[in-house]
């Protein structure tokens, strides 16, 4: 099994599990130790070896999925009257109340001592996920809207690995979707699931498109456990172990412009139909499309300077603001068009043309918005 811990107890001795199972620790002083095999939703498997020098240890341990069966509990109470006002209750957590608590293993901590608070439920066996009385579990299509939204905008940077997954901001009251290759950004805010925890993690692209392509797109609710390096999706049909990016996410709202005073609605499928056709004759090398705005037209062009071509797309708007010209990538403009699922899109631009338009749908969901950032290009691109 990959991705397990397999360590040493009470030594910085060390390893995990490659994508085949095998892991290989060296260089250990001779002694007796105890090893410990360890992964999020299994059991631990503890040994006592012996090492001694020039001998090679060859060990294989299997790992049995973690089950905790409890009795059955009944519970029965007399019909009360409904409660017309309902107060937030609070409960001050001391030091000295959380050592008090019995623990399974290790030292206290905060997450243990919640679990035995009334109204707090735990789902995963490292307290990936919290829910306080009134939260709910993610459903599937929260999940997959988000992953859909966003899986276009994630990078290939060997640089800063952050970049190369969607990152679930996870929020008290909704969770907030976001990507970006510096280039195009996508975030995307669903509050129908209240958590009740503050948590962040990114998944990789690769796991987020297997998430895609195997989800049910039915409804239904799932759970996600995680800690900071790894996460359990289950479902009913399967569970997927995968490990999470450990990185720092940049703050994407800093880049999202507030004050684009140029805006324009327009009807997505006749704006993507003249993307379509005008990305015919957009250069090879830049892709590169120009936005014309003025007198309740947008007019679209696109050339090219191998061949003298080019192509001109009029769509009607209500415009009467000042005339102004944009050039964007007409590949990212099209994919955003097509991924908005709304019947017009609203498009923000800034009285600097260097400074990122915003495109989302005109008419959004309270509980559900996209909000989707494009940088423009300049002209001798």
């Amino acid at each position: 099994m990959m991705f397990c811990n397999v360590y040493f107890k009470g030594t910085t001795y060390g390893a995990s599990t490659d994508i085949n199972g095998f892991f290989n620790i060296t260089r250990i002083p001779d002694g007796e130790y105890t090893i410990l095999v360890t992964n999020l939703g299994y059991d631990t498997i503890a040994e006592r070896l012996e090492l001694k020098n020039n001998v090679v240890l060859n060990k294989k341990y299997y790992l049995e999925e973690s089950n905790v069966v409890l009795a059955a509990v009944n519970i029965t109470a007399d019909k009360i009257e409904a409660r017309t006002e309902t107060k937030t209750s609070v409960i001050n957590v001391t030091p000295k109340a959380i050592t008090r608590i019995p623990t399974t293993g290790g030292q206290a901590d905060l997450a243990q001592y919640l679990q035995v608070i009334p109204g707090v439920i735990f789902t995963g066996d490292q307290g990936g996920q919290l829910y306080i009385r009134g939260g709910s579990p993610i459903q599937n299509k929260v999940l997959l809207d988000g992953i859909s939204r966003c899986l276009f905008a994630t990078a290939n940077d060997q640089v800063r690995a952050a970049m190369n997954g969607i990152y679930m901001d996870i929020k008290p009251d909704c969770i907030v979707f976001a990507s970006t290759d510096s280039r195009k950004l996508v975030k995307s805010t669903n509050s129908t699931v209240q958590s009740g925890i503050t948590a962040g993690i990114i998944i990789h692209k690769k796991v987020a498109g297997i998430l895609k392509a195997v989800m049910s797109k039915d409804d239904e609710d799932i759970s996600l456990s995680f800690d900071t390096q790894r996460a359990v999706l289950r479902t009913a049909d399967f569970t997927l172990h995968f490990r999470l990016i450990e990185a720092r996410y940049p703050n994407y709202n800093a880049v999202i412009p507030t004050d684009n005073p140029y805006k324009v609605e327009l009807d997505r499928l006749s704006l993507v139909g003249a993307l379509k056709r005008t990305s015919i004759f957009c250069s090879q090398s830049t892709g590169m499309i120009t936005l014309e705005l003025g007198n309740n037209t947008l007019k679209l062009k696109g050339a090219t300077d191998d061949y003298g071509a080019s192509a001109e797309e009029y769509l009607t708007c209500q415009y009467t603001q000042q005339p102004i010209s944009v050039n964007f990538s007409c590949h990212f403009l099209l994919e955003i068009a097509n991924i908005l699922e709304s019947e017009s899109v609203t498009l923000e631009l800034a009285a600097d043309v260097s400074r990122p338009g915003l495109i989302h749908p005109s008419v959004e969901d309270e509980n559900d918005k996209v909000l989707m950032l494009l940088m423009p290009m300049k002209r001798d691109q």
